[in-house]
C-alpha cells in the first residue's frame, strides 16, 4: 500500500505546474489581450455604423413599399443637427411621427437632392410616390473614425443603394 501511495505522489508532482509557470502564462495571455483589444473596439464601432446604415436603408425601403402599396405619398425626413430621422405620410405634421436617432458617433454629413423639395438647410426629406418613383438623393454618413457611407435613392424606381465609400455622381 505504501508503495502505491509513493508511486501516486511521484506521478502528481511530475505533472503539476509551478507558480512561475502559471505567472508566465498569465503574463502572455495579458499581453495578447492588450494587443487585440483595440481591434475589437474598432470592430464594434464599425458594426454600429453598419447597423445604423442598415436601419436607415430599411426605413427608406419601407417608405417606398408603403407609398406603392397604400397609394400614399411617404416622406423620410432628416434633421441633420438633431441627428434623427422619421417617416411621415402626405401632409402629416412632422412632429407626430416618432423619430429615430442616429448612432452616438454617427453623423449625417450631407444630403444632395436632385429636384427634390427642401424645407430648410437643417431639415430635408425624401419623397416616395405611389407610382414607385422617388426623389433622387445622395445621403452621406460618417463616423468619428472617418468611415463614410453613401445611401442613394434612384428616382425612376425608388430603389435604395448603399455604398461603403463616398459615392459621387
Amino acid at each position: 500500500m505504501r508503495l502505491l501511495i509513493k508511486h501516486l505522489q511521484a506521478e502528481d508532482s511530475d505533472q503539476a505546474f509551478t507558480l512561475i509557470e502559471l505567472i508566465v502564462v498569465m503574463v502572455i495571455i495579458s499581453v495578447i489581450a492588450v494587443a487585440v483589444l483595440p481591434s475589437f473596439n474598432r470592430l464594434f464601432k464599425k458594426s454600429a455604423l453598419d447597423a445604423s446604415i442598415r436601419d436607415i436603408s430599411q426605413t427608406l425601403i419601407y417608405a417606398h413599399h408603403r407609398a406603392v402599396f397604400e397609394e400614399v405619398v411617404c416622406r423620410v425626413n432628416f434633421d441633420i443637427e438633431g441627428r434623427r430621422y422619421w417617416l411621415s405620410l402626405e401632409n402629416q405634421v412632422s412632429g407626430q411621427a416618432p423619430a429615430r436617432r442616429l448612432g452616438e458617433d454617427i453623423a449625417l454629413t450631407g444630403i444632395i437632392t436632385f429636384g427634390a423639395e427642401k424645407t430648410s438647410s437643417s431639415r430635408n426629406f425624401i419623397t416616395f410616390r405611389p407610382d414607385g418613383t422617388a426623389d433622387r438623393c445622395l445621403l452621406y454618413f460618417e463616423d468619428n473614425r472617418g468611415n463614410v457611407y453613401t445611401i442613394m435613392t434612384m428616382s425612376s424606381t425608388g430603389q435604395i443603394k448603399t455604398f461603403n465609400y463616398k459615392y459621387e455622381l
